[in-house]
């Protein structure tokens, strides 16, 4: 039986990258998925264009007042159906066999639950893989792997059990690095399976929701507690800690 996969979209003012990312969910060799937009106040119109869209009953779109990025995954996490989640910015988008590429792993891993591969950061047009530097296995040291580029969970390009989703849900106070304070807590319980194969394009020329906070407590930095965890669990949050604040 082939394990079936909720993706889900937050979505603000992403009315010209928002079809792009559903066309190629739509174009994905896999058929066991449902799509979930959580549409987070947009006031542009992204909802137009997703209304396009909706005739396929894979694809759910819901409004919300904004609440910010946390907020929204929150929310599509209690929408989702399916067994396996993994986030997808509305400004980034799946190579074709991202889904099916999951599958395998998840069907080859019964005891995992927490996958992430490869991906192509985007910039000016032009792709670059992220690193060469992942192997296929399951690492013995999380945060030493997430150090030397050998493992970057970003959105899209890590896929997780909703056990783990639902038993570390989004601050959702925090707008910035709204991942890094997940991913965190779920590599400090969770072994992670990490895979060579690129799933996704991450689109760095739309970044403005990474832009730094006027209010630090909207903010990952703001929360991150630099005592806690083994070594490299504490290296990896001084790292993120020194080279943004």
């Amino acid at each position: 039986m082939n394990p079936e996969i909720s993706v889900i979209i937050p979505l603000y003012n992403k009315e010209r990258t928002i079809a792009n990312t559903i066309e190629h969910v739509l174009s994905q060799n896999y058929n066991d998925w449902e799509l979930i937009i959580i549409d987070d106040g947009s006031t542009d119109n992204s909802r137009m264009v997703v209304e396009k869209y909706l005739k396929d009953q894979r694809i759910k779109y819901y409004y919300k007042k904004n609440g910010g990025p946390s907020s929204a995954r929150n929310y599509g996490v209690d929408k989702a159906t399916k067994e396996w989640i993994v986030f997808l910015d509305a400004d980034d988008f799946f190579l074709n066999d991202a889904l099916c590429t999951y599958s395998q792993l998840i069907v080859s891993n019964p005891d995992m639950f927490f996958f992430v591969c490869n991906f192509y950061t985007q910039y000016n047009g032009k792709y670059k893989l992220y690193s060469r530097k992942y192997k296929n296995g399951c690492l013995k040291n999380n945060f030493y792997a997430w150090m030397f580029n050998r493992c970057m969970p970003r959105a899209g390009a890590c896929i997780m059990h909703e056990t783990v989703c639902k038993e570390f849900p989004y601050n959702d106070k925090i707008r910035r690095y709204e991942d890094a304070d997940v991913i965190f807590r779920a590599m400090a319980k969770y072994k992670v399976y990490t895979c060579r194969i690129p799933v996704l394009v991450y689109n760095t020329d739309t970044l403005e929701a990474s832009k730094s906070r006027s209010n630090i407590f909207e903010d990952y930095l703001g929360y991150i507690d630099l005592k806690s965890g083994n070594f490299w669990a504490r290296i990896a949050k001084y790292d993120l800690f020194f080279r943004n604040i």
